[in-house]
């Protein structure tokens, strides 16, 4: 189930698509996820980071499942 979509696509104008579990987007910001994106090509970043980021703001809860699917599309 999608809880929500933050911006509509437009062929025109996405060349990817990154989608998590809601659970990465509760420990880290989109601006955190793009800084992430342009450092390093490894999608596996994003979810060791939110794990990093999960184990310093959420100390006392258990850590909840998170994924993340990154679709890049061929723009010619």
């Amino acid at each position: 189930m999608i809880d929500q979509i933050i911006d509509p696509v437009s062929e025109s104008t996405y060349k990817e698509i990154w989608m998590a579990t809601a659970k990465m987007w509760d420990v880290m910001s989109n601006d955190e996820a793009e800084e992430l994106k342009r450092r390093s090509s490894a999608k596996s970043l994003l979810v060791e980071s939110a794990m990093v980021l999960w184990r310093r703001k959420r100390r006392s809860i258990t850590m909840d499942d998170i994924s993340a699917l990154c679709l890049f599309f061929n723009v010619s």
